[in-house]
């Protein structure tokens, strides 16, 4: 789990807050967000309930937006996490150091899972109160499969390896330690033969990795150009902006009521 500074992963914001720029809700960050499908991207309100849904969180999880605004993000997460309070703990974090990320795995509707890359950002109004949270979260389960089966399969080949490489050391200290012809030839022979074992053992590393995944090599999602990204990820502030100054304005007149 990483942390770090909010602007330093929304220079957007920061650029946006110093200048005291305002954007309308329906700008067309905002419709970028809402079309963006291979990225979860929602907005929270302090307490973690759902304020935004766009299309890469429908994609992911399963859910539409009537189904998720106003539901826990806690949701997504897996039971165990939820009775450990790992999410709470996440925004308390983010609160605290400006975001966290976090990668595990994470709950569809269906009850499927998938391993999830999830950055939480904290938003904070101007009197410096957090007004909310942004979540971005993209799907790295074929990256996760694809790591946990080559970690696997270098396990079995990294022993099947040491095997040929223990005999070769053995035979030459042989060798080294006598001076019967028969025993050094004999001795090299077992040498050659575990050379070429040792051979084939790297050959067939070599050619059995790439089928193992398909003749693919693990790549995470697809980035979106940092400019752009800081750019999308910049309309939730104020969405959230927007929904804090609302509830403040209904507070105050239910005040004078």
């Amino acid at each position: 789990m990483s942390t770090g500074s909010s602007d330093e992963i929304d220079p957007a914001r920061r650029s946006a807050r110093s200048a005291g720029q305002a954007r309308p809700d329906d700008s067309i960050d905002n419709v970028f967000v809402s079309q963006v499908s291979e990225y979860a991207i929602i907005a929270l309100d302090p307490s973690g309930t759902i304020q935004s849904w766009n299309l890469g969180a429908h994609r992911l999880k399963g859910y539409t937006a009537a189904e998720a605004i106003g539901r826990k993000f806690s949701m997504f997460y897996p039971e165990d996490d939820r009775l450990g309070g790992l999410p709470d703990r996440m925004l308390a974090m983010a609160r605290q150091l400006g975001y966290v990320e976090h990668r595990g795995w994470r709950v569809r509707k269906d009850g499927t899972r998938f391993w999830g890359d999830v950055v939480i950002t904290a938003v904070r109004g101007d009197a410096g109160q957090v007004i909310g949270y942004t979540k971005v979260t993209r799907d790295l389960t074929l990256q996760h499969r694809m790591e946990q089966e080559q970690a696997a399969l270098y396990r079995v080949m990294s022993h099947d390896i040491r095997t040929p490489v223990t005999s070769i050391a053995m035979f030459a200290a042989l060798i080294a330690i006598t001076d019967d012809p028969a025993e050094r030839r004999d001795y090299a022979e077992r040498i050659q033969a575990n050379a070429f074992r040792l051979d084939r053992l790297t050959r067939q590393m070599v050619d059995f990795a790439p089928a193992a995944f398909g003749g693919a090599t693990p790549l995470p999602s697809p980035a979106l150009p940092p400019a752009i990204f800081q750019n999308m990820i910049g309309v939730l502030p104020y969405r959230l902006d927007k929904i804090h100054r609302d509830r403040q304005g209904s507070l105050r007149v239910a005040d004078r009521t």
